[in-house]
């Protein structure tokens, strides 16, 4: 039975409710006889069951009507629900995206490694350059490596090993940090975040107009705009923004689409600052130059304290790590990706861990960079990505 609340919505009685209507209902049809008892309808009886059978037919048709009704909410949609009202937004969910990963190279110096250059993981995956990188005096260059196969595939630190595109002056390559992991498809909650973002987007020269579109993009894994309409220079993650100022920090995506988007949005009319050098020609051969972050991947570490019960998984480890990662990664339907300016909170990580069958959690800690002091909160600095793999999850099991 459901009933219309005009500050709280649908409310469905429940199923208790619905049976003691039905008996009422019941009981009145066969009250033929007013110096006849009324109709016997406890449960073992007869009667009792069709109105508990009828009662539970109503409860899962009053359930069907609350779940469309959620549907209908920005905040709640799911699947082709959700798809349908960002239609009404022009956008689509994202597909499948590849993992990212920073690649540490050594060679001599002015070596070239060129743009889809490949190299292979540990597990057999191949990676492609995504840029063209040029060796330094040092001898060593850094160039984020795109897997080839699209998805949650993960590759912790030290695994991006060999090389196969061979190149003369190129010796070897690894990476210093896990990777940033990639999606099977965009999630509930990276989808309405992104939804909400994309209300500005017809606006120009705001951050929130810059964001939401950048974020479009596609194969764009994380996006993070800032901006300073102040007179004075301001901090803001780590940052220094000089007046009147755009900062926009993106991990992933394709570096022409990432000019063009930004020159659209703010017109060459506002600075813009960060470590790569980015030019945008108009119609009629004009030339911009702008500059964003590609943030550093930096190790992010997670402890675990649980207190050992009997109703403990015997596989307690290998699913706690699992919900984390897919947890950090915006897997969940929850969070979205653990990403560069952001505040991160340890207790995010609180109900999915319990969801494994962890009855005793004692508490969970964090630390960023991974080595530094645990604590329940994190700044995420702007020009910094985060990243996570199962050796940074310390799991400690009290008695």
């Amino acid at each position: 039975m459901i009933t219309f609340n005009p500050d709280t919505g649908l409310i469905s009685s429940g199923t208790a409710a619905i049976r003691a209507n039905l008996v009422i209902q019941w009981q009145k049809a066969f009250a033929t006889d007013p110096d006849k008892p009324l109709l016997d309808t406890a449960p073992e009886t007869p009667a009792g069951q069709l109105i508990d059978g009828q009662a539970v037919l109503i409860n899962r048709k009053d359930s069907e009507i609350l779940y469309l009704a959620n549907m209908f909410n920005p905040k709640t949609a799911l699947g082709i629900w959700q798809d349908a009202l960002a239609g009404i937004y022009f956008i689509e969910r994202h597909i499948a995206i590849a993992t990212l990963v920073t690649g540490n190279i050594k060679g001599a110096y002015g070596t070239v490694i060129p743009y889809g250059a490949i190299v292979q993981d540990q597990k057999g995956y191949t990676y492609t350059n995504v840029t063209v990188t040029t060796i330094g005096e040092d001898g060593t260059a850094t160039a984020i490596f795109r897997c080839s196969q699209r998805g949650a595939i993960e590759i912790g630190v030290g695994q991006l090993t060999k090389i196969v595109t061979v190149v003369p002056g190129w010796d070897s390559i690894t990476n210093l940090a896990a990777g940033v992991t990639g999606r099977n498809s965009e999630t509930q909650a990276e989808f309405e975040q992104r939804r909400r973002a994309s209300v500005a987007q017809n606006a120009h020269g705001i951050a929130s107009a810059v964001e939401g579109a950048l974020a479009n993009l596609s194969d764009v894994v994380a996006v993070s705009v800032l901006e300073n309409r102040g007179d004075t220079d301001k901090v803001l993650y780590g940052i220094t923004l000089p007046p009147h100022s755009i900062y926009c920090s993106v991990y992933g995506g394709n570096i022409e689409s990432i000019a063009k988007t930004i020159h659209e949005k703010i017109d060459g009319g506002c600075g813009i600052s960060g470590n790569t050098k980015i030019a945008y020609v108009d119609e009629k051969g004009n030339e911009f130059v702008y500059y964003i972050e590609i943030p550093t991947t930096t190790t992010f570490a997670l402890s675990v304290k649980i207190r050992k019960t009997s109703t403990l998984p015997t596989n307690y480890e290998e699913q706690i790590k699992k919900v984390v990662l897919q947890n950090f990664n915006g897997e969940l339907n929850k969070y979205g990706r653990a990403k560069m300016a952001q505040t991160i909170y340890a207790s995010r990580f609180y109900a999915d861990i319990v969801d494994v069958g962890v009855d005793n959690l004692e508490n969970i800690e964090i630390s960023y960079p991974s080595g530094s002091e645990w604590t329940d909160s994190v700044d995420i600095p702007a020009n910094q990505i985060p990243v996570m793999s199962e050796s940074d999850i310390n799991i400690t099991v009290l008695d």
